[in-house]
């Protein structure tokens, strides 16, 4: 089970009360994915493509991957948004803990703020490591 899953909504923003504390909660189940993604590929694999997505692999957890089974060809992108007003309506719209209408909407905002930093995460991280990194405008159509 994630980190603070078993809390809802309201607890679980009471405990991680920051955008900081809950990018490094999600950084930090990122790794235990990362364990999880490992433990699969050391199966005997017989597929031919496979797709990792996700928000919880960080640009470390996939190197970390991709140096751990060189024997498999990686294609490693990010993606990311730094759109703050685009973050905002769409977590207000859709909602990202749950449904929209399923939790309080002073939480959206918290989400929020949290969401922009993480972004930022990505961004840095991606370039820090030298790995493309493709902002989210650069594929919607016009």
């Amino acid at each position: 089970m994630f980190y603070g899953a078993d809390l809802g909504v309201e607890a679980f923003y009471r405990l991680y009360d920051t955008p900081e504390k809950v990018m490094r909660g999600e950084i930090n189940q990122g790794y235990d994915v990362e364990k999880g993604i490992e433990a699969f590929l050391k199966c005997d694999l017989t597929i031919e493509r496979l797709i990792i997505e996700g928000i919880a692999i960080a640009p470390e957890s996939a190197l970390s991957i991709q140096r751990n089974f060189p024997n498999i060809k990686f294609e490693i992108t990010f993606l990311f948004d730094d759109d703050v007003e685009r973050i905002t309506r769409r977590i207000h719209e859709r909602g990202l803990w749950g449904p929209k209408d399923s939790y309080p909407d002073y939480i959206k905002d918290i989400e929020v703020d949290w969401v922009v930093l993480y972004n930022d995460f990505y961004a840095t991280e991606a370039k820090k490591h030298k790995l493309p990194l493709v902002h989210i405008d650069s594929l919607q159509s016009e």
